[in-house]
């Protein structure tokens, strides 16, 4: 699990990482208000990429 800061644009919910990378991880998490679920990858994931989240703070209401 990533930490990840969602927001909805033009009726798409998106989400992006809060943090750049691992060593600031739990630090991102603490501004994250979902959680991304990404298998292991030495290549990463391109932007579009669908991805499983779970939602923190009360939902994705925007």
């Amino acid at each position: 699990m990533s930490g990840g800061i969602w927001h909805c644009r033009e009726g798409r919910n998106l989400v992006r990482p809060a943090g750049m990378d691992k060593s600031s991880e739990l630090l991102s998490i603490g501004s994250a208000d979902c959680l991304i679920a990404l298998p292991p990858t030495k290549t990463g994931f391109k932007a579009g990429t669908l991805v499983d989240i779970v939602p923190l703070r009360g939902g994705m209401a925007p």
